[in-house]
């Protein structure tokens, strides 16, 4: 049907990117790669609000994997990758809706014509979306262990494609695993995440 639109037809794909190689990940590549800017509050530069962008408080960190959620979901913002102002919920609110906000290209497409979108969770207008909340779920996520948590926090709440930090699977490293157990138990440092 859309070849018999003569070029006046329209394809729309809606979906999460799962993985840089993923059918729906290569599908935006192949598109003009827009972003959404959004006006700084206070300096009025043109920013794109990605995760980057979210700062909290340092000092909300205990030890070297422990995080005080609660000082850093207080004190998680969005901070100008410009003038470095912190900006308040509203400010982040009313930025998004500002008319200057627009959608910018960030890439020639591969197929003229081909537009293609990508926006994260910090657009939200919803307490799920605040840098508060996705910070902590960002956080929870890496406490986990879980690789199903850390890949869903990218996908689903940033709308981004899940990159692991294995840069290789060898056999070394699965040998590195082995340890002796009885079958029906796991091994005393077994990882989730691990499939074997």
């Amino acid at each position: 049907r859309i070849e018999s639109a003569e070029g006046e037809g329209k394809v729309y794909l809606s979906t999460t990117p799962t993985t840089d190689d993923a059918d729906e990940w290569q599908e935006f590549l192949r598109g003009d790669q827009c972003k959404f800017y959004v006006p700084c509050p206070h300096c009025g530069q043109m920013q794109e609000l990605n995760w980057a962008s979210v700062w909290w408080d340092p000092e909300a960190k205990i030890t070297e994997t422990e995080w005080d959620y609660a000082r850093v979901k207080a004190t998680a913002a969005i901070k100008c990758s410009h003038c470095g102002a912190i900006w308040t919920e509203a400010e982040r609110l009313s930025a998004i809706r500002s008319p200057r906000s627009t959608w910018v290209p960030t890439a020639q497409a591969k197929i003229p014509g081909t537009r293609s979108f990508q926006i994260s969770g910090l657009y939200g207008p919803l307490q799920a979306n605040t840098p508060g909340e996705l910070a902590v779920s960002f956080l929870a996520s890496r406490q986990t262990g879980w690789f199903a948590s850390r890949r869903d926090f990218w996908n689903s709440r940033m709308g981004e494609p899940y990159r692991d930090s294995v840069v290789s699977i060898t056999a070394e490293k699965f040998r590195a695993l082995m340890s002796d157990y009885h079958r029906g138990t796991l091994p005393m440092d077994f990882r989730a995440d691990v499939v074997i």
